[in-house]
C-alpha cells in the first residue's frame, strides 16, 4: 500500500499506524499487568473477553501470565475462557491455541455494527456460563469497544428486529456514543452493570480499551460492569416508537468494580507523533460531535497536526456507502480543493462503519479527479456515500482487523499560508 501513495501521504501514514499498534490490544494489556497493574492478574482466573479488540486482549494476558510464572506443565494458567468478537475478528487458530491455556474455551462472534442473531446466542451463552462458575471464581473481565453490539441479551418484550432497528436508528442519529450506550443500557440484561450482576460475588479485575471520547470509560460496550445513569426524559421522548413508550428502568447497582483503562485514543496520538519526529503536533482534545463542526476545527489549524476522535453523522433514509472517517476524508477533500493540504483519516479497528476499509486520504486534487471522473462527490457527501468515492478513486485504506479500537486517528497538513 505504501509505495502507491503519494509522498506527502506516505510517512504520515505510517505514523497513524504506528499509533494503532501503539495501542494494540495484546500489547497493552501484557504491558499493563507486567508494570504499571502488576499483581492485578489472579491466578486460575476465568476469562471474559468482549468487543473487537477481545482476542488480542486475550493474547496479552497469556503472555503475561507465562512472564509472571503462572504456567506450570500439563497445569494450564487460567479456568475457562469465554470470547466475543465481530464477525470475522476472531483467528482461525485461537480457540485451539488457547485450549491450551484454559480449561474450557468458548469462542462467538456477533453482529457489528448492527446486533444479529448471533450477538443474542452470544450473550443467552455468556449469562448461561457466568452461572456455572464456582462461587469464588476469580474473573478477569477484558473489554473493548464493540461489545455493545456482538453481544446481547434483550429484556423482555423487545425483540431482535426492534432492537436492530432501534440501534440503526441510534447510528444516524447524530447522538454521541456516550447517549447512545446509556439508552443501550436499559433493553439489556448484560449492558449497565448486568454481566456484574450476573457475576455476583465473584472477584473480578477489568482492564478496558476504551473508544469513549470522554474519560468515562465505564460507558464502554454500554457498561456491562458499571451502573449507567437513565437517559435524560427528552432524550427518552425522541426515541422511535415503541421505545419511548417503555419505561426508563433504574436498575440495581451492582457493586463497585474497579475499572483499569489500558489503551485510549490519547496515547495513539502521542505514539503517532513521535514517529513524525515533531513535524505535527498533536492536538489535545478529542475532536468530537458534527462532522461539520469537526472539519472546520481542523481546517483551523494553522500547522501539521496529529488529531483523535469520534465524529457524527446524521444519517440520511437511504444512506450510500462509507462510515465516519470516510465521510469526514471527503469533505476535507471539498474544502482543500486545489490546495498542498493533506488529510487522513484512520478507524484504529480496522472497519470505518460497516466497509471493509478502515479510513481514506485525500489532497487537494481529490475533489477535481472525483468531479472528473463522474462520481459526484457533492451527491455523495449529502447521501453518506463517500467510500463509494474514495473507493473508486483507490483512496481508501485498509488494514483488516488491528485487535485494537480507540476511535479515530487523524492527520492533516494545511497548504502554506
Amino acid at each position: 500500500m505504501a509505495d502507491s501513495l503519494p509522498d506527502p501521504v506516505r510517512a504520515p501514514l505510517q505514523a497513524l499506524l504506528a499509533g494503532v499498534e501503539a495501542v494494540r490490544g495484546d500489547r497493552a494489556v501484557e504491558d499493563a499487568l507486567l508494570s504499571r497493574h502488576r499483581g492485578l492478574l489472579p491466578e486460575k482466573a476465568a476469562v471474559i473477553a468482549l468487543g473487537k479488540a477481545a482476542e488480542a486482549m486475550v493474547r496479552g494476558a497469556v503472555r503475561a501470565a507465562e512472564k509472571i510464572g503462572f504456567e506450570k506443565v500439563g497445569d494450564p494458567p487460567f479456568s475457562s475462557l469465554f470470547v466475543v468478537t465481530r464477525h470475522g475478528h476472531l483467528s482461525a487458530d485461537f480457540p485451539a491455541a488457547m485450549g491450551q491455556r484454559f480449561s474450557q474455551v468458548q469462542c462467538h462472534e456477533g453482529g457489528h455494527p448492527l446486533p444479529d442473531v448471533d450477538s443474542l446466542a452470544a450473550g443467552a451463552a455468556l449469562l448461561e456460563w457466568c452461572a456455572a462458575l464456582p462461587p469464588q471464581q476469580p474473573v478477569l473481565v477484558l473489554l473493548s469497544g464493540g461489545a455493545s453490539a456482538v453481544v446481547e441479551a434483550l429484556h423482555d418484550p423487545v425483540t431482535l428486529t426492534q432492537w436492530r432497528a432501534l440501534n440503526d436508528w441510534l447510528l444516524g442519529s447524530g447522538w454521541p456514543i456516550e447517549q447512545m450506550n446509556r439508552v443501550r443500557a436499559q433493553f439489556s440484561r448484560i449492558k449497565g452493570g448486568g454481566l456484574a450482576r450476573a457475576l455476583g460475588r465473584r472477584p473480578i479485575t477489568a482492564l478496558v480499551i476504551s473508544d469513549i471520547p470522554s474519560d468515562d470509560f465505564m460507558l464502554v460496550g454500554s457498561g456491562p460492569l458499571s451502573p449507567l445513569p437513565a437517559p435524560a426524559p427528552e432524550t427518552w421522548q425522541q426515541l422511535p416508537r415503541p421505545f419511548c413508550d417503555m419505561p426508563l428502568i433504574e436498575a440495581p447497582k451492582p457493586s463497585a468494580i474497579p475499572l483499569y483503562c489500558v489503551a485510549d485514543n490519547r496515547r495513539a496520538r502521542e505514539a503517532a507523533a513521535a514517529e513524525m519526529n515533531g513535524e505535527a503536533v498533536v492536538l489535545d482534545t478529542p475532536l468530537i460531535g458534527d462532522v461539520e463542526r469537526v472539519a472546520q476545527r481542523l481546517l483551523a489549524v494553522p500547522q501539521p497536526v496529529i488529531a483523535g476522535g469520534e465524529p457524527t453523522v446524521r444519517l440520511p433514509d437511504q444512506p450510500g456507502r462509507g462510515g465516519r472517517a470516510q465521510h469526514l476524508a471527503l469533505r476535507m477533500a471539498q474544502a482543500i480543493a486545489g490546495t498542498e493540504s493533506v488529510f487522513i483519516a484512520l478507524g484504529t479497528d480496522g472497519n470505518d462503519g460497516p466497509t471493509p476499509h478502515a479510513g481514506a486520504w485525500v489532497d487537494g486534487k481529490t475533489w477535481a479527479r472525483a468531479e472528473q471522473a463522474g462520481l459526484d462527490p457533492a451527491g455523495a457527501l449529502a447521501q453518506a456515500d463517500s467510500g463509494r468515492v474514495l473507493a473508486a478513486l483507490g483512496q481508501t485504506i485498509d488494514t483488516g482487523p488491528t485487535g485494537t479500537n480507540v476511535m479515530d486517528l487523524f492527520y492533516f497538513s494545511p497548504a502554506a499560508r
